[in-house]
């Protein structure tokens, strides 16, 4: 008996330790912190007719199931990407810094803009992005 609470006492304090040193590390690699990116994507450009393909929503209003992407400031590195909800509502949890998100701004590939953002340690930044085709 006292054996096998020898050897509980043993496994314990190695369970709580090493969550220890985890947690430590956790916290020096900066993964606990974080923030989040939320908002609305609103898509402008055509009136109201049927839906053609699913990569375009068929009225101006709301854009669901929009791919967002989260670059580096650089504008090439990939961060995070989601899809927004049927509402058209994204939420996106990043560490802690600048960011961007290119939208469409005009009726060509390279019309974008470039939508810039801070992410705080755990504070929500609101970023409601406007795919704008320019065709009216």
């Amino acid at each position: 008996m006292k054996k096998n609470l020898v050897l509980l006492s043993i496994i314990a304090t190695a369970i709580i330790s090493t969550a220890a040193i985890v947690s430590l590390i956790d916290f020096q690699d900066g993964t606990k912190e974080k923030g989040f990116l939320e908002g609305t994507v609103t898509f402008i450009g055509t009136p109201c007719s049927e839906k053609i393909n699913h990569s375009v929503p068929p009225c101006d209003g709301i854009y669901p199931n929009y791919e967002v992407i989260v670059y580096k400031t650089d504008g090439k590195t990939i961060v995070a990407k989601t899809i927004s909800d049927e509402n058209g509502n994204y939420k996106i949890s990043l560490k802690p810094g600048d960011y961007i998100i290119y939208t469409q701004n005009g009726p060509f590939k390279d019309d974008v803009e470039i939508n810039r953002m801070t992410i705080l340690n755990g504070k929500i930044t609101k970023l409601d992005l406007i795919i704008d085709t320019g065709i009216r």
